[in-house]
């Protein structure tokens, strides 16, 4: 079986990143877009500034970011998958509430996307060029996802979506990675 990754506050109290590293912009780094990157990218320096509230998680939700952005722990979830699959970006975190400087957290760019969508057993409202507007039902094509060997992918037809597999999923969820949650396709509602 195939899940959603959602990226999500943990609790209400889960710290939440604003805005979009320079870096990022000035090389028009877009994670969310399932692509290999071309290059090297440099170390990511992030600020938490003294007046922002929320606790640590071990995904830490970065809306500038567009990707999972997982500490040690939830690394140890994706060390077996092929480099085709995800790139590492390092990272550099200074917490400036505390002092505290965190360097175990790495971007993950999910280099691919997988045309999974089951268009017959989905309920989908789709734009004039085919892309997906609202869903109210997803299905997924499994057989493809199986024949691509997927753990982690995101959906061609909607490249927001990440799919894992149960296999990294279990992982997860058995050790408790915090600032993820796990939805069934046929659940989710956009």
């Amino acid at each position: 079986m195939y899940w959603l990754l959602r990226l999500s506050p943990s609790t209400e109290n889960s710290l939440i990143l604003h805005g979009t590293p320079n870096i990022m912009k000035s090389l028009s780094l877009d994670f969310s877009i399932a692509k290999p990157l071309a290059e090297k990218i440099p170390k990511i320096e992030f600020q938490i500034e003294k007046n922002i509230e929320g606790n640590i998680t071990d995904n830490l939700l970065a809306y500038g970011v567009r990707a999972p952005f997982l500490n040690a722990k939830g690394l140890s979830c994706l060390t077996s998958l092929n480099e085709k699959d995800i790139t590492f970006i390092e990272t550099n975190i200074m917490d400036q509430r505390n002092d505290t400087e965190y360097t175990d957290y790495k971007i993950i760019n999910i280099n691919q996307a997988i045309h999974c969508v089951n268009f017959d057993d989905s309920k989908l409202v789709l734009r004039k060029n085919g892309n997906i507007k609202f869903i109210d039902r997803l299905v997924f094509n499994e057989r493809a996802l199986i024949e691509h060997g997927i753990s982690i992918c995101r959906v061609a037809e909607f490249l927001p979506l990440i799919i894992v597999s149960d296999e990294i999923k279990n992982k997860m969820v058995n050790l408790g990675i915090t600032g993820v949650n796990f939805m069934r396709p046929e659940d989710l509602k956009l």
